[in-house]
């Protein structure tokens, strides 16, 4: 695949998140969109902001996972990339500057690495600290 067909591909998948549009689209914003209008805390309301921004704090805020993007940093960087955190992998990825030269076969590997780092690092300590299951 082609850098042509990989952006066609996710701007059809997620709409265009590199900046040349403000407006959502694609199959999963239509999906997610469908979905959330039926789930209180996705609307469109400062209660449902508000209760984002407390979960993330409480999420990003607790040692466990500070340690736990200690531990995913580390692993990008023994994988050959630079990134902080998943959002951080994301943000270059869009920009270009987590690739090397060879941008369709980089791209696929920084996503199998960042993937990895993040199941092994990131998503155990998420699910501890905000299950999607009660327990």
């Amino acid at each position: 695949m082609d850098g042509e067909q990989l952006d066609a591909y996710l701007d059809a998948l997620e709409g265009d998140e590199r900046g040349e549009s403000t407006e959502p689209g694609g199959c999963a914003a239509v999906a997610v969109q469908q979905l959330a209008e039926s789930v209180p805390y996705f609307r469109d309301d400062e209660a449902a902001r508000e209760g984002i921004r407390h979960a993330y704090a409480k999420v990003f805020g607790d040692e466990r996972m500070i340690s736990a993007l200690g531990h995913y940093e580390e692993c990008m960087r023994e994988g050959g990339y630079a990134a902080t955190s998943p959002d951080d992998a994301k943000s270059k990825f869009n920009d270009g500057s987590l690739l090397g030269s060879d941008e369709s076969q980089s791209s696929i590997d920084a996503a199998i690495i960042d993937w990895n780092c993040q199941s092994e690092h990131v998503w155990p300590v998420w699910d501890e600290l905000y299950p999607l299951e009660p327990r």
